[in-house]
């Protein structure tokens, strides 16, 4: 768990990360950073403009440290989402950037597609689908944007590239994994 100091100097680091990017500048590691964001640590960066997602971008899978995957995920999310256009000076102000610090994912196995919507019900985690080449993840947040465990089990697939309800076809859901996890988040 990070204290209040740590989350607000991770926010700094995430502005100041997409601020030297719009600026054209390297980014620019801090010195002095605490052992608890020197830890290897996997993180999720939001970007909204006027309450609109404006830019997203994250790592599931833990493998630098913290403070710096931040960093990374922050400028991605500025610049790298190919849902929207780069983030340009202007809009700097206007911004708000939220972090999601995630633990470390456990897969789950249920015995039936029951028992996987009784456990995603009862937890509302994250999580992550895997299915071959195919991978998504979507954060604990996302349950206020979807329908029930089936809906957002829905559009979890679909954003791995499968059909929609592929989560509950007897050959392609067999063969889905599922890791969940929860978030930390901090928000400006």
């Amino acid at each position: 768990m990070l204290d209040e100091e740590h989350k607000r100097l991770l926010l700094r680091l995430a502005k100041s990360a997409i601020i030297d990017a719009v600026s054209k500048r390297a980014i620019e590691a801090p010195r002095d950073v605490p052992g608890a964001l020197q830890q290897i640590g996997a993180s999720f960066v939001t970007i909204t403009k006027n309450g609109e997602l404006r830019g997203h971008a994250g790592t599931i899978s833990p493998h630098r440290a913290l403070y710096l995957d931040v960093m990374e995920n922050a400028r991605r999310a500025a610049f790298d989402d190919c849902e929207f256009k780069q983030l340009s000076a202007n809009e700097l102000r206007e911004i708000t950037i939220e972090i999601s610090v995630l633990s470390t994912a456990q897969e789950r196995h249920a015995r039936s597609t029951y028992d996987l919507l009784d456990m995603l019900r009862a937890e509302r985690p994250g999580v992550i689908l895997r299915h071959g080449y195919h991978q998504a993840t979507l954060l604990p947040a996302a349950w206020n944007d979807t329908s029930g465990a089936e809906g957002f089990l829905s559009h979890l697939c679909a954003k791995a590239g499968l059909p929609a309800r592929a989560w509950e076809d007897k050959t392609i859901g067999k063969n889905i994994t599922y890791s969940t996890y929860t978030v930390e988040s901090m928000k400006e």
